[in-house]
């Protein structure tokens, strides 16, 4: 079985060089097109506004669309987390202003990966400019009120996860893993296919031997995730008197997507 690739595993970890520059970068490209677009007045808002009003105002995690109250429209972190800051006196433009902050460590992010992943500064750099410089993340962050910021950054969060659980192979490691995970899944549920995808890569890139020790990792991965959403899957079955995992819409999602008009 082939072992680890050309990475050295067990390196410890570092801050890569120029992430500050790269940070204000991504940071003042966001609050640029914020104030261009007059993002912070006039955002695009979705239902995830709806459902944060709704929950403030003793309605519960309701939509109403097409005639018809929802109660599972959308995955709810990102309403739960639009909610939170109205409630501390926050608006819109605080939310945006979160979703900058939060693409800004993506960023920051994926230039200690990418510098991880290849052992050279200079493709941390590279990627790290990419990010910062990408228009639809420019977009996303400081003129929509929507969850695609957080989308991304789960992604590419939990691979930096499970690339860290295997030069830190500890329950500790394990569990921050599937806490990134589950977390994950409650702002978009396609997030989940990670899990497996990781314990597969973990497998690969290890000797045989340490495959027992990481099957009990792998366990612990899966077992945090769930139980992260759990919560809100019994909250759904017990509203519906059927099991769902996370949302109702997912035939009017499916036909959204593929619907030649």
């Amino acid at each position: 079985m082939m072992s680890a690739t050309s990475v050295d595993r067990g390196q410890p970890f570092h801050w890569g060089s120029g992430w500050l520059g790269l940070a204000l970068l991504a940071f003042g490209l966001r609050l640029t097109a914020a104030f261009v677009t007059d993002g912070f007045h006039h955002p695009q808002v979705y239902e995830y506004e709806d459902l944060a009003r709704a929950m403030l105002d003793g309605r519960g995690f309701t939509f109403h669309h097409l005639g018809i109250t929802y109660h599972s429209y959308a995955p709810p972190l990102y309403a739960w987390l639009c909610a939170l800051i109205y409630s501390a006196g926050g608006t819109v433009a605080a939310v945006l202003i979160v979703q900058i902050l939060v693409s800004v460590g993506h960023v920051v992010l994926v230039q200690l990966l990418a510098s991880r992943l290849f052992q050279r500064r200079d493709a941390g750099l590279i990627a790290g400019v990419l990010m910062a410089l990408h228009p639809g993340l420019i977009i996303d962050a400081s003129t929509k009120a929507h969850p695609l910021t957080f989308d991304a950054l789960f992604f590419t969060f939990v691979i930096w996860q499970f690339w860290r659980l295997r030069d830190q192979p500890g329950y500790g490691r394990a569990v921050a893993t599937g806490a990134v995970i589950g977390l994950g899944v409650l702002s978009r549920a396609t997030i989940g296919v990670l899990l497996p995808l990781g314990c597969l890569w973990l497998f690969a890139t290890s000797a045989r031997q340490d495959w027992p020790k990481l099957l009990g990792r792998c366990v612990a991965v899966g077992v945090c995730a769930v139980a992260i959403v759990a919560p809100w899957t019994i909250r759904n079955t017990l509203i519906h008197r059927q099991f769902v995992p996370m949302v109702t819409v997912d035939s009017e999602v499916f036909w959204r997507g593929n619907n030649p008009a």
